[in-house]
């Protein structure tokens, strides 16, 4: 990549046409400092002169300071500490306890003074252990892990009964919903177990529709349509289903054998889940530059907690990396605007740690709030470059997305991909709150298209992140020149905020002519997605 150009301030993005500037009939409208002079043409009539650059903050860019060697560091220290703690930064873990220890040593050491804020979260726990058997015509044991595993927040019972297969798709080459839609269950038997496929649609909702049409137990199998849609996944109906049957996630050759019996005569099955609902206490880690405007803050974020199915490095090792980095580099800066960042819990099972948070603000706290930047996932290894769209956003996203946008045609001058606000990560209480919203994300289990492998190499028709959510999530799951990409970014339009206090001003457009408006956008395991790529 070719060296980048940070000359331009916040004030001059927002007036740029690449930009979607805001204009007048006369021109581009500017801002009048308090010492901005005058002068008068021949004709006698007055223009304002340019508004003033605000100074900078750092002795050198800040996004030079982004360096990869520094972002591997971090994503290794996250990887030894899940390798020590069962494979996962959990929340409620200890794993995720050592994250919060690793990201506050950090700080700490670089000055800062940080603060855990506890929070409260709806969880699951299982009080015994489960069971999923084969009753007749012959007595078969399924392992759980191995072959099965209990959704988190699904409901109890003991169930002993015949089954009934759902519009499954066994062939990789065939779709079916498999309870997405409630035809699926046209002529379902009340009373059995519902045996379904994962594909389409959310798993709360195949076995909402499930239990609706009075199943008494269900069993959702992989997908099988390639070597990672194999294993049971550690996954969640979440905490708002109202599911009160037992909800287990099989492996993908357990459900092709079941599929072959369920009409069989006299063929039934066993499952038992014995778990409840609990109130589990987690941490966020807060930490706030000690210069700027307290009156006057821009927030980062990311989630620092991991599935339990694996380290998350990318999700969401990376954006945790990044915005440690960013509040490494910035020590030395001395902003204008108050700078806070935060480390999340929890995002995971509901994105409580950031909605707990926000929660916890008066108005007055959240009016302090200039703008809230999220990073999730911002090394994926076939990545493409997303920044969020400010449709549907508080007013000043636009504002914020320029500068993305900004960033990136002055880099190589690759367009980035709007990603859609989906209320699927951390930015979401802030948006609910009127907060100016913004940030970047490069995939996860969704497919590269053609367009965009074109732009961005990499393979179409492959999920952005093979390794979702999976227990290969590791240091060498990273594209690591994508993320210091997607690092210098976020550095630099940080830096821009934090120096430069004038109100954000949404431009009449955020996004270049001709830039893909994709929808795209990840999960986390609380409202998880049914469907890999097929």
């Amino acid at each position: 990549m070719r060296s980048i150009d940070l000359a331009p301030s916040l004030s001059l993005a927002l007036s740029l046409s690449a930009c979607g500037g805001v204009y007048t009939e006369s021109g581009p409208q500017t801002s009048e400092g308090p010492d901005a002079a005058t002068s008068a043409s021949s004709s006698g009539a007055e223009t304002d002169a340019p508004a003033e650059e605000p100074p900078e903050i750092c002795a050198a860019p800040l996004s030079e300071a982004m360096d990869a060697a520094v972002l591997r560091g971090h994503l290794a220290a996250l990887a030894s500490i899940a390798e020590a703690h069962d494979g996962h930064r959990a929340a409620g873990s200890q794993g995720y306890e050592a994250s919060l220890e690793y990201v506050e040593s950090r700080l700490e050491a670089a000055g800062y003074a940080t603060q855990r804020v506890p929070f409260e979260y709806p969880d699951f726990v299982l009080l015994s252990p489960s069971a999923l058997e084969q009753v007749t015509p012959a007595a078969v044991t399924y392992s759980e892990g191995a072959d099965y595993l209990v959704f988190k927040f699904s409901g109890a019972g003991d169930v002993t009964a015949p089954v009934s297969a759902v519009n499954l798709a066994l062939d990789p080459e065939v779709t079916a919903t498999s309870g997405c839609v409630v035809e699926d269950f046209a002529n379902f038997p009340a009373g059995a177990i519902a045996l379904l496929q994962r594909g389409d649609c959310y798993f709360r909702t195949k076995a909402e529709n499930a239990a609706a049409a009075g199943a008494s137990a269900v069993i959702i199998f992989n997908s099988g349509v390639d070597e990672d849609t194999q294993e049971p996944l550690a996954t969640s109906l979440g905490s708002a289903t109202q599911v009160t049957v037992p909800v287990v996630f099989a492996s993908f050759p357990v459900g092709a054998a079941l599929a072959e019996q369920a009409a069989s005569p006299g063929f039934t099955l066993r499952v038992h889940v014995d778990g409840e609902r609990v109130t589990a206490v987690d941490q966020n880690l807060i930490a706030e530059h000690p210069g700027g405007d307290p009156q006057d803050v821009v927030m980062l974020g990311a989630h620092l907690d991991s599935v339990p199915a694996g380290p998350g490095i990318n999700d969401n090792g990376t954006g945790s990396a990044t915005v440690l980095a960013i509040a490494e580099a910035m020590a030395a800066c001395e902003p204008v605007r108050g700078v806070r960042f935060a480390w999340w819990g929890a995002e995971e099972l509901g994105l409580w740690g950031s909605t707990r948070y926000v929660e916890s603000l008066d108005q007055p706290a959240r009016d302090r709030l200039a703008a809230y930047l999220n990073f999730d996932m911002v090394g994926s290894p076939n990545y493409v470059r997303f920044v969020y769209t400010s449709a549907g956003a508080p007013p000043g996203s636009a504002a914020v997305e320029a500068l993305f946008n900004q960033f990136f045609a002055d880099y190589d001058a690759v367009p980035a991909v709007a990603a859609s606000l989906g209320g699927r990560s951390d930015y979401h209480a802030f948006q609910q709150a009127g907060i100016t919203v913004g940030g970047l994300f490069t995939g996860a289990g969704t497919s590269k298209t053609a367009a965009q492998a074109e732009v961005y190499g990499g393979e179409a028709e492959a999920p952005l992140d093979p390794c979702y959510h999976l227990l290969c999530d590791t240091p060498d799951n990273i594209n690591e020149p994508a993320l210091l990409e997607m690092a210098r970014a976020a550095a630099h339009v940080s830096e821009q905020l934090a120096r430069d206090p004038a109100p954000l001003v949404d431009p009449a457009s955020a996004r270049p002519a001709g830039a893909e408006q994709l929808v795209a956008s990840h999960g986390h395991a609380d409202d998880a997605c049914g469907h890999p790529s097929r």
